[in-house]
Parts: C-alpha cells; structure tokens; sequence
C-alpha cells in the first residue's frame, strides 16, 4: 500500500499524459513538471496545484530525507509501481518516462505554489466538499405535488368548488412545491451574488401570480421542477453505471514485449505505446487500436448496443469493453 503523496502525484502522471515526471522539493516549496510535447501549462498548473493541496499534509515530511536515498530505503518510500523515486540534493523525483530515451526531450516548468496556510485551506475545502447528486426521488415528489395541488386549484375554479379562496390556496401550495428546490439554489447563488435560471424562473412565476395568472406560474413551475427530477434521475443512473464500469475494469494487463514475451503487469504500469494482448472475454485496459487478430467487442456498456462490434487491424478499441472473439493484440493509444 503506497501513502497518500506518491499515489496521488502517480495519479496525476498517468492522468496526464504530456507529463512525465514531478520533483518536488519540500525545503523551498517547490514544484517542477518535465512534459513532452505540446501541452496546457496553465491547465497543469491549476491541476498539479490542487494536487498538492491534497498531499500537503504529508509531502513535506515524506521527502525531508537524506539525497541518494533508494526506492524503498529509510525514509522514503516505495514507489508505486511502474515508477521510479529518487532523491538528489534534498530534491525528491517521481517519473516514468515514456521511453529509455524520453529524458532527454524533457522540457522542465516551474509551478508557483501558494502559500501553505492557502494550500492547507484548500486541501480542507476539498476533504470537507465531497460531490453533491441531488435525489430525484426528492424532487419528483415535489413536482407531483406541484402538478396534483395545480390540477385540483385549476379544477375548484374552473368549476367554482368550494368557497372562493380554496383555488387560491391550492394554486400557493403547488406554488411552493414547485418552487421549493428552485428556492433553495437561488438563496445559495444570491449570498453569492450570483443569479440563475432558478432564480428566474421564480421571478416569472411570482409575476405572474401578482396579475392573477396562477394556472400559468403553477404549470411554469411544474414543467420546471419535473425537468430537474428527470436530470437528476439521469445522473444518478449515470454515476451508477460508471461506477459500476470502474469496478469491473480489469486490473492487469498482458504486455507483448519486442521479442515477442508476454508479461503481465499491473494497469497502473503500463504505457502509451505499449502492445498489449486481449483474449476472449477479457476486458480491454485502455483505449488503443488493433495491430493483429480479428474479433468482436462487447461496447454495451458505452453504447448500450448488445451486438459486438468486429474488431481487426486498425479498428480502435475503448477501455472497459469486452473482447468477445478471438486474441487481439492492440497498442495502447490512451491511459485508462
């Protein structure tokens, strides 16, 4: 089990393919980035920094240790696999090259961080802010009720049931149903002075219940809330699925080697530019493209299509689908 820093700054490399190493040195708060090619320095930058926000807590001490320290020695720890640690001159190094001869075109960026109060700060605010899905069931409850309390307002005035105050006081109540979610985010947006399409669509709704319009602010609202319901809905089936894509991803692969060798290694460990063999119903690691065989893939799980897709040399292939034919071999073309 590797710690924290060195998973997350693994992480961050294998996310990043333009990057191929990071050194860190704890004594003067710096960070370098060694990237390849054209990249996003700015876009790295925001990412690398949120990064260490993360580990601050625990890089600085894991890289106080003394230069010429090896992977796995006293106090430093085991790189994660397919890396490579080291230390040199109170400078602590994480890399995996994309190949022997990719140092050499290393092209080296200082990242600016903040403050360490400002980067504690952030690594709390991020600790402390896991991600909101809102509950459609929530919300579809609160738009039922909007569209039944409108129905019996429009129903008792059309019809004049009951006393005369009975239509008005069906139409608030789904007024408020309606508007119940749409309320709760424009309050939040307003301490931000910020405004929104809920913030809006409250202020055409109470237009128009101030000229006696309630049939029309009740159905805005209704429309309104039963749209955020059925998004809701979407990205919690979403998240579920990808979710449930993540755990059945496989978890090592089987690199061809030049001669020809097959070695299986963990899908942390391999590399753009790998080639990487596929039998029948195994999954594919990563997004790449088929240099030998002939077989189908299962890509339900992306496309929702039941039927394979055939698969020979040069099709491309996507990470969590399944071969479902014969062996592939196939050159990784993106990180999983």
């Amino acid at each position: 089990m590797h710690s924290t820093w060195s998973a997350k700054l693994a992480e961050f490399l294998r996310e990043e393919p333009g990057v191929e190493a990071v050194r860190l040195d704890a004594t003067g708060r710096k960070v370098q980035i060694a990237t390849i090619g054209e990249v996003d320095l700015v876009r790295l930058e925001a990412r690398i920094t949120a990064t260490m926000a993360a580990i601050e807590a625990q890089w600085p001490a894991k890289t106080r240790v003394a230069d010429g320290a090896s992977p796995g020695g006293a106090g430093l720890e085991q790189a994660p696999a397919g890396y490579a640690l080291s230390v040199k001159d109170g400078v602590t190094e994480l890399a995996r090259p994309s190949c022997a001869t990719a140092p050499t075109f290393w092209r080296w960026s200082d990242i600016t961080l903040p403050a360490a109060a400002d980067v504690g700060m952030l690594a709390k605010e991020v600790a402390e802010e896991p991600e909101e899905i809102e509950d459609w069931r929530e919300l579809g409850a609160f738009a039922a009720t909007c569209g039944v309390l409108g129905l019996a307002g429009w129903a008792t005035e059309r019809w004049e049931i009951g006393p005369g105050w009975l239509p008005v006081l069906l139409f608030v109540g789904a007024l408020i149903a309606g508007g119940w979610d749409a309320a709760i985010d424009s309050w939040a947006n307003l301490r931000k002075a910020k405004l929104d399409i809920h913030f809006l669509m409250l202020a055409v709704a109470i237009g128009a219940s101030a000229i006696g319009a309630w049939s029309e602010a009740v159905l805005l609202l209704f429309l309104f809330s039963a749209s955020g319901a059925m998004e809701a809905y979407a990205n919690e089936r979403t998240h579920r699925e990808v979710d449930a894509l993540l755990k059945s991803a496989p978890k090592q692969a089987t690199v061809v080697g030049g001669d020809g060798q097959e070695t299986v290694v963990a899908v942390e460990a391999i590399k753009v530019g790998d080639l990487v063999r596929v039998r029948p119903g195994e999954a594919f690691c990563a997004d790449g493209i088929v240099e030998t065989g002939e077989s189908g893939a299962d890509e339900s799980a992306l496309t929702g299509e039941a039927v394979p897709v055939e698969k020979a040399r040069g099709d491309q292939v996507f990470s969590g689908t399944i071969n479902v034919g014969g062996t592939l071999d196939w050159r990784v073309q993106k990180l999983p």
